[in-house]
């Protein structure tokens, strides 16, 4: 006689929970069954992950970038005025737009060009890393400013370290 295995299916914890209920309704004993009894229904309960398990899943760096230079661009329209701005301010304004584009683009490109989309998603991540350092310096003392730049530097170095 061949070896009886358990009966596997992926249920809701929802269903599970109606499934129960509705056993025990119809066999009122089976709620007072201890462990081992012979008379009770055994239920294996086996907790599985779903095979796409955004835990597994590495973080998608256009995604992340693509909404950071949209909220800088945000930002920078509604505090911009009327008059005109410094140059810097523009500069800051047109480095986020290209970097939004490329990151968008990349992940438009994502199923069809991975390597492609991959290249669009770190361009993105560098232009929006450049735009930060022109707005910090923005912030420096201009005989501090070099910090900025210096630290833009450590970016684009670390940009052409990434393809190898």
């Amino acid at each position: 006689m061949a070896a009886n295995t358990p009966h596997e299916t992926s249920l809701d914890m929802n269903e599970l929970y109606s499934f129960i209920t509705a056993v025990t309704k119809r066999n009122p004993g089976i709620s007072s069954c201890t462990w081992g009894a012979s008379d009770c229904l055994p239920i294996y309960i086996k907790m599985q992950r779903p095979s796409s398990s955004p835990v597994n899943s590495p973080p998608q760096l256009g995604k992340i970038f693509l909404s950071l230079t949209f909220q800088a661009i945000l930002a920078l329209f509604f505090s911009s005025s009327s008059s005109s701005l410094p140059f810097s301010t523009v500069l800051f304004g047109a480095v986020m737009l290209i970097g939004f584009a490329v990151s968008f683009a990349g992940v438009l490109l994502q199923n069809a060009f991975p390597k492609i989309a991959l290249l669009l998603e770190k361009l993105g991540a560098l232009f929006a890393a450049i735009g930060i350092c022109i707005i910090a310096s923005l912030l420096f003392h201009p005989n501090l400013a070099w910090i900025c730049w210096l630290a833009c530097g450590f970016v684009l170095l670390a940009f052409i370290i990434s393809f190898k």
